[in-house]
């Protein structure tokens, strides 16, 4: 059973029952501030996964509903393992911190509600480890995300996809002594498709500064 708890829901919530929707404009030289708190986890069988993502942004308006800016992001995953098996059974655990420059085009819906396009660059780097092994791992990526955004307030609103279309590179450099002495290995992989699903689901806010 899956559990998805995201702080900015609940913020989400609140808001739009104390007040309604008032007038939201990203106009030129504006500075938008925002990102996004997720906490999930997930059980399947004996195998627990969690993961928390602290992603902040700024961006800046170079057009009327045209932004560019920059995100920073800490990517905490952890595998756990109850089972009663006689062999040993490692718990695994990620850290990863990245960096991502976007650009996105807003197009009104209505007042409140906005259709979105973001491309973005990606950059992550970080470690995954157990008792048997090490892996130093960075990852570039490049995507396009439709979404929209409904604001709550005249300087604050909420933003949501599911997922878009992406490219992505991976390298791994990982030392083993899983079967003995201590081996160390270079791979990478390399993903290319469209994958809209709510797996994927992402809420952020955005904070208007004019």
């Amino acid at each position: 059973m899956k559990k998805h708890i995201t702080l900015l829901v609940l913020c989400a919530i609140n808001l739009c029952y104390s007040q309604a929707p008032s007038a939201f404009s990203i106009s030129k030289n504006s500075w938008l501030l925002g990102g996004q708190v997720n906490y999930s986890t997930n059980k399947d069988e004996d195998v627990t996964n969690t993961q928390l993502l602290i992603a902040p942004r700024a961006g800046y308006a170079v057009a009327n509903n045209l932004v560019i800016g920059l995100g920073l992001s800490y990517l905490k995953t952890k595998e756990e393992t109850d089972s009663d098996l006689q062999f040993e059974v490692f718990d695994t655990e990620s850290n990863f911190l990245g960096i991502t420059p976007y650009i996105t085009k807003y197009y009104p819906i209505t007042k409140a509600l906005f259709f979105d396009v973001e491309a973005r660059l990606s950059y992550f780097t970080g470690q995954t480890e157990d008792t048997s092994f090490e892996s130093d791992t960075s990852i570039f990526s490049v995507s396009i995300l439709p979404g929209i955004t409904y604001s709550v307030h005249r300087k604050l609103a909420f933003t949501l996809n599911l997922g878009g279309l992406a490219y992505s590179k991976s390298t791994f450099n990982t030392k083993s002594s899983f079967f003995g002495p201590e081996e160390e290995t270079q791979s990478e992989e390399n993903n290319f498709g469209v994958d809209f699903q709510t797996a994927n689901l992402s809420i952020g806010f955005i904070y208007l500064l004019h």
